[in-house]
């Protein structure tokens, strides 16, 4: 294994420290022989990863440039007079200010606030591994530097290189039948941005934007009595983006299709194609991730060369601190309350490679003939995830040491299938609660000498969930039942039919109580209530009950 990184001192150099940098290399290499005699070589392996990080302080750097200085020292002060001019005349502030004076001071704020970020976080990341069966050279490192004997070459050693060359495998040992050496390769890489904004007092927003590549490579290498090579080659792979999921949904999805098959549907004949003699036809897969990114993403945006990746957009999370100063009456009793909402959105489709791309291929959707063909880099699945989690959520604590937790909070997770053409879309929303006490100095009695603390706590929630499917091709063999001289090609005068929507609704609560006896000994007991209610009379209610104790014990040594 080698291991290597990099860290130039930009802090040492005026015009960059606000800007850091590191990399860091990491590698290995293994051989693993065949079985004593059996003459089929070696397998040889390699991993390569290489992870860059790059930070921009952001602040240090806005600060240098004077017009952004001058904007931050004239929004202080404008806003201390406004702050002292309210005190004074115990009037709205805004009401001593013209209309260019106001719109000057919250264009400034605004501005500010776009620009509240103190520093922005990228991380890449590049892995790779391979391995290959049937390799007949040498495995000593100094067979390098042999003419005599061959062996893996130091960049693969390293990682870099990814395969080995197929005149360096071994020969049929028997001569008689036909033997497999397949060769393995796998690719990942992952982009992740992340930064926050202050943009108001007690306001923080994080941003994270995400992206990831992954493909797995196998080639099936067969070696026949006459040493003759022959290869199959097959590759899939998996596209996640972070994204913003607020489209229409289905109905959008169904529609599209319909304006495909209307589009690419001849005068004459019952017969479905795309008119340019292209992919953008009925429930081609290509087309089809296309209407369904647009449908449940609002966009159909992509970025990559076979345009399966999202455009990343940003997840966030929201903390409003400071909220006992606002919250009228009660807000008098605490010590410290915090709203919270966060988003996080993404997008997952899995792709494989077609060894046969433009292959002419045939459907029949209602009484219409679908003439397709086939892409070489094709879609198999879809995974669109949007989370509000939590949508809102009320962290209090208390002047007499209580705290509270309240949350609501929803998902919708939505699939493709498109084997089947069937969509699955599953919704759970519900509400969380916490609350959390400790007893200080508590004493067990008839043990009188131990005082330690007892910490409380009790959880609770209720989820509701619920599953839909519809299926996108029965949808459309139902509508596609007339002609095409007399059938309506106006996609909003048809409707779909979704099957019948199961769920159920989950009921969980917990109650904890712990006591550390010292530094070294903790106990905890437990008892956990979970309920399902089915919402479909062919499955029974379940009720769960849990009791636990547990026994902490950390033993140290110096």
């Amino acid at each position: 294994n080698y291991t290597a990184s990099w860290q130039p001192r930009f802090n040492q150099i005026r015009p960059l420290n606000w800007l850091t940098y590191n990399a860091r290399y990491s590698g290995g290499f293994r051989w693993e022989n065949s079985p004593f005699g059996s003459d089929l070589g070696a397998r040889v392996s390699n991993t390569f990863r290489l992870d860059h990080t790059l930070r921009f302080d952001a602040n240090n750097l806005l600060t240098r440039i004077p017009f952004y200085e001058n904007a931050v020292t004239a929004d202080s002060q404008d806003r201390r007079e406004r702050q002292a001019g309210r005190q004074n005349n115990n009037e709205e502030e805004d009401l001593s200010y013209s209309l260019g004076e106001n719109l000057v001071y919250y264009s400034r704020k605004m501005a500010l606030a776009v620009f509240s970020f103190g520093s922005i976080d990228i991380t890449y990341n590049n892995a790779k591994s391979s391995a290959q069966a049937g390799y007949q050279g040498g495995s000593q490192f100094f067979d390098l530097l042999s003419s005599d004997s061959f062996t893996p070459t130091f960049g693969y050693r390293l990682g870099i290189i990814e395969r080995i060359s197929q005149d360096r495998l071994i020969s049929n040992p028997d001569g008689i039948s036909t033997i497999q050496i397949p060769a393995n390769n796998t690719f990942n890489d992952n982009l992740t941005l992340g930064t926050q904004l202050s943009p108001f007092n007690n306001v923080t927003v994080d941003l994270n934007w995400q992206t990831q590549w992954e493909e797995q490579i196998t080639e099936s290498i067969s070696l026949d009595a006459e040493n003759m090579i022959t290869s199959v080659r097959s590759s899939s792979g998996t596209i996640t983006s972070s994204v913003w999921a607020f489209g229409g949904g289905y109905e959008d999805l169904f529609r599209s299709q319909l304006q495909s098959a209307f589009e690419g549907m001849s005068d004459t004949e019952n017969i479905i194609r795309d008119p340019q003699g292209e992919f953008n036809t009925l429930l081609n897969r290509v087309n089809l991730q296309e209407d369904f990114r647009k449908a449940y993403l609002g966009s159909t945006n992509s970025i990559g060369k076979r345009n399966f990746t999202a455009i990343p957009l940003p997840n966030w999370r929201l903390n409003w601190a400071g909220l006992e100063r606002i919250i009228p009456f009660v807000g008098d009793y605490m010590q410290r309350a915090t709203l919270t909402h966060s988003y996080s959105g993404l997008y997952r489709l899995g792709w494989n490679l077609n060894n046969n791309p433009g292959e002419i291929i045939t459907r029949r959707v209602g009484i219409y003939t679908v003439e397709d063909f086939r892409a070489e880099f094709e879609p198999n699945t879809i995974n669109i995830e949007k989370r509000f989690s939590p949508l809102a959520q009320l962290n209090i604590t208390w002047d007499n040491g209580l705290r509270t937790q309240i949350g609501y909070e929803t998902s919708n997770i939505t699939s493709l299938s498109l084997s089947n053409t069937q969509v699955i879309e599953r919704v759970s929303k519900g509400m969380r609660f916490s609350v959390a006490y400790t007893l200080r100095n508590f004493r067990i009695p008839f043990v009188r000498t131990l005082a330690s603390n007892v910490d409380l706590t009790l959880n609770g929630s209720f989820i509701e969930d619920t599953e839909q499917r519809f299926l996108l091709d029965a949808d459309l063999d139902r509508a596609l039942q007339q002609d095409s001289q007399s059938i309506d090609r106006d996609p909003s005068v048809y409707n779909f039919t979704p099957s019948p929507p199961t769920g159920q609704s989950r009921i969980n609560t917990s109650a904890v109580i712990g006591y550390r006896f010292s530094t070294t000994v903790q106990a905890n007991f437990e008892y956990g209530f979970s309920q399902i209610l089915p919402k479909s009379s062919r499955t029974f209610k379940r009720t769960t009950h849990d009791i636990r104790f547990n026994v902490r014990i950390n033993i140290r040594s110096t």
